[in-house]
């Protein structure tokens, strides 16, 4: 064999790994096809309240984060395919089931199975990008698999109130199931290696992985000031003459998608400092401009920036936590990472709301510009060198 072909890098984009990142991209288009709309439904069609709406986005949360772990054990002691697939059934099956949905007890129970399938889902289907992307692709992989949730992010809530605008509440939920129905499809046509260990026991450090947990950590202290945002975004806005949040969010997801196009061979190239580093760099003046912004265009450019370094740093942790652990183990590592999204988002919005009542808006941006800075601190004496210590070098998989 010539030196030529042992050099050629192994393909990517193969139809596995396309079917998986096609699926993930249609639920999450179902997803935030129903994000805005909820709290209309809720407040229209259940003559629900205020604190209604905030306990039916805290319950989905809720269960969301609950079942990661689990997820991850599950996906390590049985494989992954088959937990994605119930995972996709049920989240499309929930979609439908808002059809049915007269009382706010009914709409709380499928939330709860929704969130559940949500949870179940962004596991299996992360660790099985995980297991397709060849060795030495890792975070470019990652980078595109990632690209996913940011398009979805940035069309799914417009996409949905347009169509809120000329149809029914039940026509749209039936179309966010059938998108949701689309994704399964496509999971269901995804082939990934029978990757499990057997031997796997219930267990508290079966379900945690703790070579993870520094990133969790890490993470808490980067997600906390994106609840931020996701809490009080619409009540910034208006502040700028915007009818609502949705460009800061567009131009936010803009930059995700800019980022991740490169973000992830820069790690595969450089390793994660750099990559990182200027991430962190980027959310540090994109919070501070935030914060600071007196008007529009300062605050949609501070939202681009956010995005930009969101997007630099999720391919490189996603691909550290990977590295840090064995193939039967990626389950239980992505399930802990994931966790810090919730427990953040979930605490950054709840913090800064008590903060909020003390306090002007503007000074919860340049908090989490500070948790930023820490979070530097953090990455460079305590999770980078945890990383090089135990980063295990990604060979051929190995079928278990």
């Amino acid at each position: 064999m010539s030196p030529s072909a042992n050099n050629k890098q192994p393909a990517l984009w193969t139809s596995n790994f396309s079917f998986l990142l096609v699926g993930a991209l249609l639920q999450g288009l179902s997803f935030f096809f129903l994000m805005p709309v909820l709290p209309l439904y809720v407040e229209g069609s259940l003559d629900g309240t205020s604190t209604l709406i905030g306990v039916t986005v805290a319950v989905f949360s809720l269960t969301a984060v609950s079942t990661r772990p689990f997820s991850g054990y599950l996906l390590d002691r049985f494989g992954r395919r088959g937990w994605l697939l119930v995972g996709s059934v049920l989240f499309f099956l929930s979609m439908f089931s808002y059809l049915l949905t007269d009382t706010f007890a009914s709409l709380l129970l499928i939330r709860l199975i929704h969130g559940l399938a949500w949870g179940m889902v962004g596991v299996a289907a992360a660790t099985i990008a995980a297991d397709l992307i060849p060795a030495g692709r890792l975070g470019e992989g990652m980078g595109f698999y990632g690209m996913s949730m940011p398009i979805a992010m940035s069309i799914g809530p417009v996409l949905g109130l347009l169509i809120l605008n000329d149809v029914h509440f039940d026509n749209l939920f039936l179309s966010c199931g059938v998108i949701g129905l689309a994704a399964c499809l496509c999971f269901f046509l995804v082939k990934n290696p029978p990757i499990r260990n057997r031997k796997t026991r219930l267990r508290l450090s079966m379900i945690i992985e703790k070579k993870v947990l520094r990133i969790f950590f890490f993470l808490l202290l980067v997600c906390t000031g994106y609840g931020g945002i996701v809490a009080f975004a619409p009540l910034y806005a208006p502040r700028f003459g915007l009818d609502g949040c949705g460009p800061i969010f567009s131009v936010y997801a803009a930059g995700v998608i800019t980022s991740r196009i490169f973000g992830g061979r820069w790690y595969d190239r450089s390793g994660p400092v750099a990559a990182c580093m200027t991430g962190l760099s980027l959310l540090t003046i994109g919070w501070l401009g935030t914060g600071l912004a007196e008007t529009k265009l300062v605050l949609l450019i501070s939202g681009y920036g956010l995005g930009l370094g969101f997007g630099l740093i999720m391919p490189s942790i996603q691909a550290m936590t990977v590295e840090l652990v064995a193939a039967d183990r990626r389950g239980a590592a992505n399930a802990t990472m994931f966790s810090a999204f919730d427990v953040g988002i979930s605490s950054g919005a709840l913090g800064f709301g008590l903060l909020a009542e003390f306090i002007d808006l503007s000074y919860i941006f340049l908090i989490a510009g500070g948790l930023s800075m820490t979070a530097m601190l953090v990455f460079l004496f305590v999770v980078y060198p945890h990383y090089r210590k135990n980063r295990i070098t990604r060979g051929s998989t190995e079928l278990l």
